[in-house]
């Protein structure tokens, strides 16, 4: 048996919702249980009551495959509460299998880029982010970038040795993983940058 309090005055996060085991135990309902609950008395539009077969895991990797990052993303923002399991599983993947296949435009200018920038920031595999940012004369975007991973990460080596000049510490960030071939590109990005309307 499951109890729910369905008076309107309460937030659906607050709502108490209790489930009574067979042994006569109360206790409080799983996420499972408690977003079953709320389907079934509070349903939001476009919602459906079990987790749509693309997020799941066997019914993921096809339509990774295809590239409908967007699309799994908005499903998943659609279907999950944000600190479900199967929502930080489903951004997980994505952002994993976008980081692998650096297809970083296809997030851009959406509102999911700022969750993967945050994601990588936090797992501190930002290089091929940043070497996409530089190879498109991002180098604003890219020092942003830079400096939200110092942020981040106050203990990683680069944080002593980067000098606070604007534009330096994308500079130092190359330097340090060794991404030479971006040196290149850097002073060339920014004189397009300074000279754009």
């Amino acid at each position: 048996m499951v109890f729910t309090n369905i008076s309107m005055n309460n937030d659906n996060r607050d709502r108490e919702v209790v489930v009574r085991k067979p042994t006569g135990v109360l206790q409080e309902a799983t996420w499972v249980e408690r977003n079953r609950m709320m389907q079934v008395y509070f349903p939001s539009l476009g919602q459906r009551m079990w987790l749509p077969h693309m997020l799941t895991e066997e019914g993921l990797v096809p339509v990774l495959e295809g590239g409908r990052y967007r699309d799994i993303l908005d499903m998943a923002c659609l279907q999950c509460e944000p600190d479900s399991e199967d929502y930080i599983r489903v951004h997980r993947t994505v952002y994993d299998r976008i980081e692998v296949e650096g297809e970083y435009d296809s997030l851009r200018s959406t509102r999911h880029f700022g969750g993967l920038v945050w994601y990588l920031v936090q797992q501190e595999r930002i290089v091929g982010l940043v070497k996409d940012l530089v190879e498109k004369y991002l180098c604003s975007e890219g020092e942003a970038l830079v400096e939200l991973y110092l942020l981040c990460h106050p203990h990683c080596s680069l944080t002593s040795s980067t000098d606070s000049t604007p534009g330096k510490k994308l500079e130092a960030f190359c330097r340090h993983y060794s991404l030479g071939q971006l040196l290149a590109q850097l002073p060339t990005s920014r004189t397009l940058k300074q000279t754009q309307p």
